[in-house]
């Protein structure tokens, strides 16, 4: 009896160990598919068939932002972007209710660059901005992140806020986490790559903030998790308790190299970036800067010109390629002119959407160097938002000119806007308009403004909402347009 009872023990306890080591961590390779580029997206889960515009997509150029990730979809038979391999900008999940993590949702992501001006402020309601993060999380059920494949991060980290089920965030080595070359990205300017320092912080904890999370995480490995050493203590690094990090040889940390994704002893051609198959700078999964003819260089070729950091195309191309939506309000902050398409521009040996500092779009698309009337060529361009002005009786000193978005809310004495209709028009060129909460200022005169003074780049109209918004949102406490039709018809009663 007792035999089989330890029989049964050991069984019990194999069986355990065997549910702590880690299952098969390999990650798809980007050269097994065909490279598709696609634009910044908002990815609403919520609606049918949402994922069918990017599921082929391996190259994100700008942002992802994803909502609404349940259980029935980031499960191991739900719906995945398993072609995903790199976002240029920055990965929000937000808002889902989602209690696994992102291992099957994400499964093949191995880098997030962060790239600026893609990753610009991010808006956490209507009132709250944050700084840029390379990757944000926030209002979820995740109880981790599960990026089993990540290898890259950009320099702006990433923020956890409200995921009150989320753990495993400590047990990932952020240092381990290879910077991307987000300033020599930037479509603006080639600088050197930061080094990330492992002596001021081991564990790369700048590059984490969070807020919000699970308090008591046991936080327990897979048994077969490499150990590294760490501020003379051995430690492992994983995911998950199903995921090891995957953690190249000391060899190739220390000279600034990444390894094979088949031996973490064999160093990759100093071009490669977030791991590789071979020896050569033809076998990168991700190219350090410049990717052409299937090879990653570290420059592009004579005649060539660098586009965000990772593109050769050439004159042609550059000049008759559109400033993307994700980089249009920072665009339009510049000297181009804003009545038409912003096209990019050529400065040395870059395609940018925006000539440097000193400089000015010529006729022919080059950045040449300009003088003092530089800043007048500039548009006076950014969102308009007068919230909770108390004093404010009228913005009729308010300087129209182009503008990104309008909101006016909260404001509980402004009852006018611009009086005369000679007054210059407000153009914007992106975003919506938002008139609520300002109980003095009467609807009529809101449409009058937008009718006389506001244009939208676009030739759109106001939206229902926003119209709806206007009507139902404003003008409670003054005596407006609808309430002295009232007044008189009363009056009319009376005297009957």
């Amino acid at each position: 009896m007792r035999r089989g009872y330890i029989g049964f023990s050991f069984i019990f306890l194999l069986v355990n160990a065997f549910t702590f080591l880690a299952t098969d961590n390999n990650c798809a390779i980007p050269k097994d598919f065909e490279e598709v580029e696609c634009p910044s997206y908002v990815l609403d889960l919520n609606q049918p068939d949402s994922l069918n515009a990017i599921s082929n997509c391996t190259i994100l150029n700008g942002n992802l932002i994803v909502t609404g990730l349940s259980n029935t979809i980031c499960g191991p038979d739900g719906l995945s972007l398993p072609r995903l391999f790199e976002i240029l900008g920055s990965l929000t999940i937000e808002h889902s209710s989602c209690s696994g993590d992102l291992s099957h949702f994400l499964p093949n992501l191995i880098a997030i660059h962060g790239i600026f001006p893609f990753s610009d402020s991010l808006s956490l309601g209507s009132k709250v901005s944050v700084p840029p993060f390379d990757l944000l999380i926030h209002h979820t059920a995740l109880s981790g992140i599960g990026l089993r494949c990540l290898r890259v991060i950009g320099r702006h980290g990433v923020l956890l806020i409200d995921n009150p089920q989320m753990c495993y965030t400590d047990t990932i080595g952020w240092h381990l986490l290879s910077p991307s070359l987000t300033d020599s990205r930037s479509p603006m300017t080639n600088l050197t790559v930061e080094k990330r320092n492992d002596e001021s912080s081991p564990l790369g904890r700048e590059l984490l903030n969070a807020d919000g999370l699970f308090d008591l995480c046991a936080n327990a490995c897979p048994m077969n998790c490499k150990w590294i050493t760490v501020n003379n203590l051995p430690r492992s690094f994983c995911w998950s308790r199903d995921h090891c990090q995957y953690i190249c040889s000391s060899k190739c940390r220390d000279n600034g190299l990444t390894c094979s994704v088949h031996n973490a002893k064999e160093c990759c051609h100093p071009n490669c970036l977030g791991g590789c198959t071979g020896p050569t700078s033809d076998d990168c999964l991700i190219c350090r800067n410049f990717h052409y003819n299937n090879t990653c260089l570290s420059n592009c070729p004579n005649g060539l010109f660098g586009l965000y950091g990772r593109y050769c195309v050439t004159r042609e191309v550059c000049l008759s390629k559109r400033v993307p939506d994700a980089i249009f309000p920072y665009a339009l902050q510049h000297y181009h002119n804003s009545d038409g398409p912003i096209i990019f521009s050529i400065q040395n040996r870059s395609c940018v959407p925006v000539c440097g500092l000193g400089h000015r779009r010529s006729f022919d698309g080059i950045c040449v160097p300009c003088g003092p009337d530089c800043e007048e060529t500039k548009r006076d361009c950014g969102d308009v938002v007068i919230y909770q002005q108390a004093d404010l009786a009228s913005i009729d000193t308010f300087k129209p000119s182009c503008r990104i978005a309008l909101e006016v809310t909260w404001n509980v004495n402004l009852e006018d806007l611009f009086p005369t209709s000679d007054s210059a028009k407000l153009k914007i060129h992106s975003g919506s308009v938002e008139f609520s909460a300002n109980y003095r200022l009467c609807p009529d005169k809101i449409r009058g403004f937008m009718k006389n003074h506001v244009t939208f780049a676009s030739g759109r109209k106001l939206t229902p909402a926003e119209l709806d918004l206007i009507g139902t949102a404003n003008g409670e406490f003054a005596l407006c347009e609808s309430y002295q039709s009232l007044f008189i018809l009363l009056i009319s009663f009376i005297n009957c």
